[in-house]
């Protein structure tokens, strides 16, 4: 997992287009924002 891809990035890799449609069904799906999710991932890996 490479954390320092951008949310918009992502958004498109997984062929949303718009980042902040992607960023809401991220949090539907995973209970967390993308932002969250990914500082909680840093967390456990002690980054």
């Amino acid at each position: 997992m490479d954390l320092s891809n951008k949310l918009y990035d992502v958004s498109y890799a997984v062929g949303y287009m718009n980042p902040s449609y992607f960023s809401r069904q991220f949090k539907k799906y995973t209970g967390l924002f993308p932002s969250e999710y990914r500082e909680k991932i840093m967390a456990e890996k002690g980054r």
